[in-house]
């Protein structure tokens, strides 16, 4: 059996299902939506495993969330917010109101944002150049995902109350 061949770039983890998306404009904000999250996670999960002869590079960040109120990681937020499966259902099937998964979108992104804000204080306090450098990563996909669902609101012609 042929193994299929995916429209996406070569090494991206993006679900089958997206494949329609692949089409859109590459800046059209659920094809880039889809794009971003699949780097975030390739580049910055797992980081800080210390893996067999490469313990040395092994990194994250921890800093006592105020929006939380407990300790938080830069890999807990990425394994919380960005490992997942990622299947962009009000694009694929324009139904004609917000799906869950935009309504949690919307929701939740000042929250996101919020926490990507404290690990970027905690990793300036801590002179993190590392994690400095890959914050930006999980930021794109949090603000893209959010213009990706306003965007669908805008062209579907959506009320969001």
């Amino acid at each position: 059996m042929a193994r299929r061949r995916s429209p996406w770039p070569r090494g991206l983890r993006i679900q089958p299902e997206n494949d329609p998306l692949a089409a859109f404009p590459d800046d059209h904000p659920a094809k880039r939506v889809l794009i971003l999250r699949a780097e975030c996670q390739r580049d910055c999960a797992g980081l800080e495993i210390p893996w067999p002869g490469r313990e040395h590079e092994a990194v994250d960040q921890t800093w006592d969330s105020q929006i939380r109120g407990r300790q938080c990681s830069f890999s807990g937020f990425i394994y919380e917010f960005v490992c997942f499966d990622l299947i962009v259902h009000g694009w694929l099937k324009r139904p004609a109101y917000l799906t869950p998964e935009e309504l949690a979108v919307l929701e939740r992104t000042p929250e996101l944002l919020g926490l990507l804000e404290e690990c970027q204080a905690a990793s300036v306090a801590a002179n993190n150049t590392r994690i400095l450098e890959l914050l930006p990563m999980p930021r794109a996909f949090v603000v893209e995902f959010e213009k990706c669902v306003r965007r669908r609101i805008e062209e579907d012609g959506l009320r969001t109350a």
